[in-house]
């Protein structure tokens, strides 16, 4: 049985190697956002640079 993290990690590996030059991945909070970008990555060989922002940036609504 596959698992939704490995059916995930296949379309957004696709994805990627498809050319994509800017990819969003949203979603709640604690979901494995950044695990499935970052094992993509790593597992496809695709040369990335990958940014933490976290608590450099606030975003506010105006």
């Amino acid at each position: 049985m596959i698992s939704i993290f490995d059916h995930e990690l296949g379309m957004l590996t696709r994805f990627l190697r498809g050319g994509s030059r800017l990819t969003l991945v949203t979603g709640l909070r604690r979901i494995g956002k950044t695990s499935l970008m970052r094992v993509t990555l790593n597992e496809a060989g695709i040369d990335h640079v990958y940014l933490d922002v976290n608590g450099y940036m606030q975003i506010t609504a105006t």
